[in-house]
């Protein structure tokens, strides 16, 4: 899942956006690493609406997260957690791509409450 690990430069060339609210400020992140997450998401969610959401952003390029029943949220941000935890552990993440997804997961939380 984790082979097209790229450099952190090539996160500008092809962007996809995850926001907390609609029309507020995002986290980007290069296409193939959004599509990365969503992979993991869609893999390892319990919940088929949250599996049927992520397959839905992975199309669109684009995800806003307080779409999402609270549920799907908590869900999201416990796989969001995961997914972090594996991608660090690899040679090959850069560790601003890291602080990236680290930053997501902490504005998730604080937004929605979820410790």
């Amino acid at each position: 899942m984790y082979a097209e690990l790229q450099e952190f430069s090539d996160l500008e060339d092809d962007m996809a956006v995850i926001e907390i609210q609609e029309n507020e400020q995002g986290i980007p992140l290069a296409s193939w690493a959004f599509q990365n997450l969503l992979e993991f998401i869609m893999q390892q969610a319990q919940n088929t609406q949250l599996q049927e959401t992520a397959g839905e952003a992975a199309q669109v390029g684009y995800l806003v997260v307080g779409n999402m029943p609270a549920r799907e949220i908590t869900e999201f941000h416990a796989l969001l957690l995961q997914h972090i935890d594996q991608v660090k552990t690899l040679p090959e993440a850069h560790p601003e791509y890291v602080q990236r997804l680290k930053s997501l997961a902490q504005m998730i939380s604080d937004s929605f409450n979820i410790s």
